[in-house]
Protein backbone atom coordinates (compact mmCIF):
# COMPACT_ATOMS: atom_id res chain seq x y z
CA UNK A 1 0.00 0.00 0.00
CA UNK A 2 2.91 2.14 0.64
CA UNK A 3 3.09 4.84 -2.93
CA UNK A 4 1.03 7.75 -3.89
CA UNK A 5 -2.01 8.00 -5.97
CA UNK A 6 -4.78 6.38 -6.40
CA UNK A 7 -4.03 2.90 -6.37
CA UNK A 8 -1.91 3.64 -3.58
CA UNK A 9 -4.85 4.78 -1.77
CA UNK A 10 -7.03 1.88 -2.72
CA UNK A 11 -4.72 -0.54 -1.66
CA UNK A 12 -4.55 0.77 2.10
CA UNK A 13 -8.22 0.93 2.29
CA UNK A 14 -8.93 -2.32 0.33
CA UNK A 15 -6.38 -3.55 3.35
CA UNK A 16 -8.35 -2.01 6.14
CA UNK A 17 -11.48 -3.21 4.93
CA UNK A 18 -10.41 -6.74 4.54
CA UNK A 19 -9.13 -6.39 7.81
CA UNK A 20 -12.43 -4.67 9.75
CA UNK A 21 -15.08 -4.92 7.44
CA UNK A 22 -18.16 -6.40 7.87
CA UNK A 23 -21.38 -6.93 5.59
CA UNK A 24 -23.42 -5.12 6.97
CA UNK A 25 -22.59 -1.43 8.70
CA UNK A 26 -19.33 -1.86 6.90
CA UNK A 27 -18.27 2.24 7.32
CA UNK A 28 -19.00 2.50 10.71
CA UNK A 29 -17.42 -0.58 12.20
CA UNK A 30 -14.21 -0.27 10.29
CA UNK A 31 -14.54 3.03 11.35
CA UNK A 32 -15.10 1.86 15.45
CA UNK A 33 -12.91 -0.89 15.20
CA UNK A 34 -9.62 0.61 13.66
CA UNK A 35 -9.80 4.21 16.43
CA UNK A 36 -10.26 1.12 19.30
CA UNK A 37 -6.94 -0.25 17.59
CA UNK A 38 -5.64 2.92 17.72
CA UNK A 39 -6.68 3.77 21.66
CA UNK A 40 -8.39 7.12 19.69
CA UNK A 41 -11.74 7.27 19.17
CA UNK A 42 -11.41 10.90 17.92
CA UNK A 43 -10.17 8.85 14.70
CA UNK A 44 -13.57 7.11 13.93
CA UNK A 45 -14.99 10.18 12.32
CA UNK A 46 -11.37 10.49 10.11
CA UNK A 47 -11.85 6.54 9.35
CA UNK A 48 -15.11 7.44 8.35
CA UNK A 49 -14.44 9.64 5.94
CA UNK A 50 -11.74 8.29 4.29
CA UNK A 51 -14.71 4.89 3.71
CA UNK A 52 -16.51 7.31 2.22
CA UNK A 53 -14.00 8.61 -0.48
CA UNK A 54 -13.11 4.85 -1.17
CA UNK A 55 -16.52 4.20 -1.86
CA UNK A 56 -16.48 7.23 -4.44
CA UNK A 57 -13.26 6.24 -6.21
CA UNK A 58 -13.22 2.21 -6.23
CA UNK A 59 -17.56 2.18 -7.36
CA UNK A 60 -16.67 4.94 -9.76
CA UNK A 61 -18.14 8.22 -8.80
CA UNK A 62 -14.32 9.54 -9.11
CA UNK A 63 -10.72 8.73 -10.67
CA UNK A 64 -9.18 9.66 -7.34
CA UNK A 65 -9.76 11.19 -4.02
CA UNK A 66 -8.64 14.81 -5.31
CA UNK A 67 -11.60 15.09 -7.77
CA UNK A 68 -13.92 14.01 -5.16
CA UNK A 69 -16.17 16.85 -3.98
CA UNK A 70 -15.25 15.94 -0.31
CA UNK A 71 -11.90 16.38 -0.83
CA UNK A 72 -11.12 20.10 0.36
CA UNK A 73 -13.59 19.91 3.05
CA UNK A 74 -11.64 16.70 4.72
CA UNK A 75 -8.42 18.61 4.28
CA UNK A 76 -10.09 21.84 5.86
CA UNK A 77 -11.38 20.31 8.96
CA UNK A 78 -8.40 17.22 9.61
CA UNK A 79 -6.00 19.60 8.03
CA UNK A 80 -3.91 16.73 6.37
CA UNK A 81 -4.35 14.07 2.84
CA UNK A 82 -6.91 11.13 3.22
CA UNK A 83 -4.51 9.37 1.24
CA UNK A 84 -1.65 10.23 3.78
CA UNK A 85 -3.78 9.61 6.22
CA UNK A 86 -4.98 6.38 5.34
CA UNK A 87 -1.52 5.01 5.38
CA UNK A 88 -0.56 6.15 8.43
CA UNK A 89 -3.73 4.70 9.85
CA UNK A 90 -3.27 1.06 8.55
CA UNK A 91 0.61 1.03 8.54
CA UNK A 92 -0.57 1.90 12.86
CA UNK A 93 -3.14 -0.59 13.05
CA UNK A 94 -0.99 -3.06 12.02
CA UNK A 95 2.32 -1.86 14.39
CA UNK A 96 -0.08 -1.50 17.13
CA UNK A 97 -1.96 -5.03 17.05
CA UNK A 98 1.17 -7.47 16.40
CA UNK A 99 2.92 -5.16 19.72
CA UNK A 100 0.39 -6.33 21.60
CA UNK A 101 -0.13 -9.22 20.48
CA UNK A 102 2.51 -11.45 18.93
CA UNK A 103 1.54 -14.83 19.90
CA UNK A 104 -1.41 -14.89 17.85
CA UNK A 105 -0.81 -13.93 14.68
CA UNK A 106 0.35 -17.31 13.16
CA UNK A 107 -1.29 -19.56 15.32
CA UNK A 108 -2.31 -21.86 12.55
CA UNK A 109 0.32 -22.78 8.99
CA UNK A 110 -2.43 -23.39 6.82
CA UNK A 111 -4.32 -20.18 7.06
CA UNK A 112 -3.86 -16.83 4.35
CA UNK A 113 -2.95 -14.38 5.50
CA UNK A 114 -5.59 -12.68 5.31
CA UNK A 115 -7.52 -15.15 7.26
CA UNK A 116 -4.77 -14.88 9.85
CA UNK A 117 -5.02 -11.18 10.32
CA UNK A 118 -8.92 -11.36 10.68
CA UNK A 119 -8.37 -13.84 13.18
CA UNK A 120 -6.06 -11.77 14.69
CA UNK A 121 -8.10 -8.51 14.64
CA UNK A 122 -11.17 -10.43 16.03
CA UNK A 123 -9.13 -11.91 18.93
CA UNK A 124 -8.10 -8.56 19.94
CA UNK A 125 -11.30 -6.86 19.94
CA UNK A 126 -12.77 -9.42 21.51
CA UNK A 127 -10.50 -10.32 24.35
CA UNK A 128 -12.84 -12.75 26.04
CA UNK A 129 -12.88 -15.19 22.53
CA UNK A 130 -9.46 -15.87 23.12
CA UNK A 131 -8.10 -19.17 23.13
CA UNK A 132 -6.22 -20.72 26.11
Amino acid sequence: WIGEGTVSFSNAVIALDALFGAERNNTARISSAAAHVLADQSQSERIAEIIRFRNAVLHGGVASVLQSAKYRKYVRKFKSEPDTDTESILRNCLRLSCEEHPNYIFTDPNKSRLEIFKTFFQLMLNPAGRPD
